[in-house]
């Protein structure tokens, strides 16, 4: 292991080559135990394990798409209440954090969408944005 850090930083290119990977994982794991924390998932190790044996490339892409995942299949969890597609129906916080969410229940219930008619982005947009201004903000 020694050979292998005193190679690595041999020269400056490898020295920056090298520290990238470094700093670029650690920041990963502070991410993934930071919000896999908040958002009560399990087995975090797992992308710690893909990060050191393949890498950031690995580790983050699966990471978000067990993240996403999750967070669709909560849809029908009292996280997102029916109503409609305003401030009422998002739990507290901002809209862009439920985006996919709604997203996912105005395809699931046509009666948001207007009798069945397919969804305008620029609608969709504009509701997430007036749900977004009306949030109530983190005090932090």
């Amino acid at each position: 292991m020694n050979l292998f850090f005193r190679q690595l930083f041999q020269n400056h290119i490898s020295a920056f080559f090298g520290m990238d990977v470094i700093v670029s994982s650690l920041v990963v794991w502070l991410f993934v135990f930071s919000e896999g924390r908040r958002r009560g998932m399990k087995g975090l190790w797992v992308y710690v394990v893909c990060n050191l044996a393949v890498g950031v490339s690995l580790a983050l892409p699966l990471f978000l798409f067990f993240r996403e995942r999750r967070a669709v299949t909560r849809v029908g969890s009292p996280t997102v209440r029916e109503g409609s597609a305003s401030n009422e129906a998002l739990p507290h916080g901002r809209a862009s954090d439920t985006g996919p969410l709604l997203l996912k229940k105005i395809i699931e219930f046509p009666e948001w969408s207007g009798a069945g008619k397919a969804v305008e982005r620029a609608d969709l947009c504009n509701a997430l944005r007036r749900a977004d201004e009306s949030a109530p903000r983190d005090s932090r």
